[in-house]
């Protein structure tokens, strides 16, 4: 999945705000049929999409991002999983 910048900083606000948030996840459910048909979709799904391999390719041949730009996009991973 890419996170957008945008969507990174919702994540660094959401975190920010755990604390005083009165959400917790043991209230959450989720219906089993739902957890089914998302293992389901995710059974069918190809191992690897050609698509973005394509794109990753023409990325790299196009030159290699500055390591700002890498930092920035891992960060903003780690903060979107710290979510889950």
């Amino acid at each position: 999945m890419i996170i957008s910048d945008e969507q990174a900083r919702m994540v660094a606000s959401d975190l920010a705000n755990v604390a005083d948030s009165t959400f917790r996840r043991a209230d959450c459910t989720v219906d089993p049929a739902v957890i089914q048909r998302a293992c389901s979709a995710a059974l069918r799904a190809p191992d690897a999409r050609e698509d973005r391999i394509i794109q990753a390719r023409a990325r790299l041949l196009a030159g290699l991002p500055d390591s700002h730009e890498i930092a920035s996009k891992m960060v903003s991973r780690i903060m979107s999983d710290a979510l889950r």
